[in-house]
């Protein structure tokens, strides 16, 4: 239910959580990206949407165990169902931002934007094959058994063996990103466009590589969790631990204090949203809690704000 942390050299401040529909930005400690830039994170086992110079709350289940964003489509993952028979099931929506229709994925988790498509990445990937949740179509790129790809498809990153290859570049592979064994398996993401490729070191180091063939790393800091998010400048939004201690109700919903009905002592350290970009020393922290912060274009920030005012305030809530 939770990630296990290590400790960041330095103590974040955290400041409360945005619960309305749209309020103003506060001021974050060590912010100094542009205030244009739009992202999404979960807090509090909910979406929020960041762009502008304002927050909009997405979704109000307080149960959200993943999402992904894309230009016209974007999809989330409700906290897994308990069936009569004991066991449990999980549910992905893919919505359109346009018409507000949703299509219902049974039996899918861990959904990624990529391929300029939505697909599930299984943590234990066998054959290579993922289904575009969109289209229905099947997506593989042989030899890899496990794959991300740019809007359109001209640039795969991967493994070609889960357990022991290496991350590499183009189909067939042809550039290494990173040698085995010395990468986050779960921590990498290709830009959009392709040009930027973000990963973890085996030490947890934050870096970029930059097509064809340049690679730059944050000054090494710990606690980076969930896989990161690059856009086509080659800025990257990361999940980072804090000092601070958090209650946990659940995947994702964490809270400073303690709410009715949380377990006393079901206690981690809070996630914070982390920002880098080549040129930066270090990572700075642009939202004092939040988890899988992703990139939003604003194309898609309007939709979904659209989309949440023709629903009264959020979308997802239980049917």
């Amino acid at each position: 239910m939770r990630d296990s942390l290590r400790f960041l050299q330095s103590a974040l401040l955290i400041l409360g959580a945005c619960w309305g529909t749209c309020c103003s930005l506060a001021a974050v400690a060590e912010a100094g990206e542009p205030e244009t830039l739009c992202f999404a994170y979960i807090v509090r086992g909910d979406v929020i949407l960041r762009c502008g110079g304002s927050k909009t709350q997405l979704t109000a289940i307080r149960g959200i165990r993943g999402f992904a964003v894309g230009d016209e489509h974007w999809s989330y993952e409700p906290k897994w169902r308990l069936l009569a028979s004991g066991e449990t099931s999980s549910m992905t929506y893919v919505i359109d931002l346009r018409t507000g229709s949703r299509k219902d994925n049974v039996d899918v988790s861990d959904v990624v934007r990529s391929c300029g498509t939505f697909y599930a990445l299984p943590r234990f990937p066998v054959d290579g094959v993922r289904l575009d949740l969109i289209t229905g179509e099947m997506i593989a790129f042989p030899p890899y058994e496990t794959f991300l790809c740019s809007a359109d498809r001209k640039t795969v990153i991967g493994m070609t063996d889960y357990k022991e290859s290496a991350l590499t570049l183009g189909v067939p592979p042809s550039i290494t990103i990173a040698p085995a064994k010395k990468f986050d398996r779960l921590g990498f993401a290709v830009s959009p466009n392709g040009k930027n490729i973000a990963y973890y070191s085996d030490r947890g180091i934050l870096c970029v590589y930059i097509h064809p063939g340049t690679t730059h790393c944050a000054r090494m800091q710990e606690s980076l969790v969930g896989r990161p998010s690059v856009n086509d400048a080659g800025e990257v939004l990361v999940s980072a631990g804090s000092l601070e201690e958090c209650y946990y109700a659940g995947w994702r919903d964490f809270f400073p204090k303690p709410r009715q009905g949380d377990d006393q002592e079901d206690r981690d350290q809070c996630l914070t949203v982390g920002y880098w970009k080549p040129g930066l020393d270090s990572i700075r922290i642009i939202e004092p809690l939040g988890a899988e912060p992703q990139w939003v274009s604003p194309h898609a920030a309007r939709l979904l704000r659209e989309l949440a005012r023709r629903n009264n305030r959020s979308i997802g809530r239980k049917q």
